[in-house]
């Protein structure tokens, strides 16, 4: 996630993409923004596990939480 593509992040995840996905290794969006200092992108997708959180009652969302202890 190099800079410049907070706009394309926000594009994936209003077209219903899960961000939760992880690659080959289980790193997530957010690891990878997070590893690349993609400030932007972090924000949008803690934004995104927020409104996740929410609608799901207020449960913690495990794997916004895990990216973020691994980051």
């Amino acid at each position: 996630m190099r800079a410049g593509k907070a706009a394309a992040v926000q594009q994936l995840l209003a077209a219903g993409a899960n961000a939760w996905l992880g690659d080959n290794t289980g790193a997530t969006a957010l690891h990878h923004a997070a590893w690349q200092g993609a400030k932007e992108c972090i924000e949008l997708l803690l934004k995104h596990a927020e409104q996740v959180e929410t609608a799901a009652g207020g449960k913690r969302h495990r794997y916004a939480h895990a990216a973020v202890c691994k980051a």
